[in-house]
């Protein structure tokens, strides 16, 4: 499996990255990797993990994102629209319906610190 980031504006589309997905139980089975010529080093990392890397690599060499995209696997992992809050790209992320939130902001809690 891989995640793979994309770029459209207006008529123009394109891949501009992918990266190889290794699923957690794959990681774990470091020989069932080597039977499949997976090295070592490459472990279990979340997709959007992989997305916000292949994001950074290519903003640093000079791709503009006005708006990024994806879906629920993506929209379900807070951490990641809170990477792209920090990061000030605007996003759209699909949620899963059993997804919550405020529409106020809560007190004193934080999803970030707990």
């Amino acid at each position: 499996m891989t995640v793979h980031l994309s770029y459209a504006a207006g008529d123009f589309h394109t891949l501009l990255a992918g990266d190889l997905f290794l699923p957690e139980e794959w990681s774990e089975d470091r020989e069932r990797c080597r039977q499949a010529g997976i090295p070592d080093e490459m472990v279990h990392r979340p997709k959007w993990q992989i997305a916000l890397g292949l994001r950074d690599r290519a903003v640093a060499n000079g791709v503009r994102f006005e708006w990024m995209t994806a879906d629920e696997g993506y929209g379900e992992a807070p951490a990641f629209y809170f990477a792209l809050d920090d990061r000030g790209q605007r996003y759209v992320l699909e949620v899963p319906c059993t997804f919550h939130g405020w529409l106020r902001r809560p007190g004193r809690w934080c999803i970030r610190c707990g």
